[in-house]
């Protein structure tokens, strides 16, 4: 389905996800498509979502990188765009980001397993799809465990609500790790099991 004959539904969806589809939107409709998530979405919706892209300081080899993905793996798509064109666009678009996590190192490790489930399976690839195209993926999924590990590109987990007063922000609190895993560390760790109560005795 076309992400825009994506149906409404009364009152806005509660929760949106989008995992790494956005990049292939394109940066010319990326704004649009953000507006289109905030009017779908309820008003204490909240939105996900996971997007890879490149480092702002890049370096020549990202370049390379970038023009590799746009001509043989991703046409039209764009994946090369550094963290703040994404959360200027967020916040324009009239989203409150919560929380980022970049996951990077971690998506390595997922690239690096697919890289090996693509060589296991060289002769299946070959015989359906012939030697260039196993050759193309061969090294995109080489090349893409290698720049997630050293920080040439990575990929970033948004988590949002619309940034409306009425937007229950206390009921988001156990959702960020930052606020909610660190009072649950102090307690763990602090109260020994126990949530810490004061009293004050009057003389």
């Amino acid at each position: 389905m076309d992400y825009r004959d994506a149906p409404s539904v009364p009152g806005g969806y509660k929760k949106i996800t989008c995992l790494e589809m956005a990049e292939h939107v394109g940066v010319r409709h990326f704004s649009t498509f953000l507006r289109q998530v905030y009017d779908m979405l309820d008003d204490d919706g909240v939105f996900f979502l996971q997007i890879a892209g490149l480092r702002k300081s890049w370096q020549y080899e990202d370049l390379i990188w970038g023009l590799f993905m746009n001509k043989y793996i991703f046409p039209g798509a764009d994946a090369s765009t550094p963290l703040g064109f994404v959360t200027e666009r967020l916040e324009g678009a009239g989203f409150e980001i919560k929380g980022i996590d970049t996951v990077g190192v971690h998506y390595s490790a997922t690239l690096w397993r697919w890289y090996r489930n693509w060589i296991a399976n060289r002769e299946k690839v070959e015989a359906k799809y012939g030697k260039r195209w196993f050759r193309i993926w061969e090294y995109f999924l080489a090349y893409s465990t290698i720049t997630s590990r050293q920080g040439g590109a990575t990929c970033w987990q948004i988590t949002m609500v619309k940034n409306i007063n009425s937007t229950h922000r206390i009921e988001g609190v156990p959702t960020q790790f930052g606020l909610a895993g660190a009072r649950e560390a102090s307690i763990q760790n602090v109260g020994g099991g126990k949530l810490l109560t004061a009293v004050v005795e009057k003389e």
